[in-house]
């Protein structure tokens, strides 16, 4: 019976670090050997019924991977082993901070402008050393 109310606390504090996330409602799917741990504070951020999902974990004993619905990755961490149930909170929080995360911004691809002309580098005036510069100010002072 102490595994329930830890599972409770568990969700609880994920619902807590991961309150953005509530209001996206992502329908999400937990596969693998540690869906068990990770889908009760996953799941209550996130949906995980319905039919089409946007976002697959995948979880191996060495690592987790999260998948848009399109295949690219948003998240590739390794583990060390199976994670603690704070460890499991961690990850977890992680893997909602991917998925709330900005989506990647897609830069505009500068079109190639015709060769120009190479660049005429302007001449730079040599500078004084600042010993010429202290005797020609004290000449001046002089005279």
């Amino acid at each position: 019976m102490h595994g329930v109310p830890g599972m409770k606390v568990l969700a609880l504090c994920a619902v807590l670090m991961a309150a953005p996330a509530l209001a996206v409602n992502e329908a999400i799917a937990v596969k693998g050997p540690l869906a068990e741990q990770l889908s009760p504070s996953l799941c209550v951020s996130m949906s995980c019924e319905g039919g089409e999902t946007a976002f697959t974990v995948a979880t191996t004993t060495t690592g987790v991977r999260v998948l848009k619905a399109d295949g690219r990755v948003v998240l590739d961490e390794k583990l060390r082993g199976v994670p603690s149930n704070t460890e499991a909170l961690e990850l977890s929080a992680r893997i909602l901070k991917a998925i709330e995360g900005p989506a990647p911004v897609e830069t505009a691809k500068a079109e190639p402008s015709a060769p120009t002309s190479a660049k005429v580098k302007p001449v730079k005036k040599a500078k004084t050393p600042p010993v010429k510069l202290a005797a020609r100010i004290r000449n001046q002072r002089r005279g």
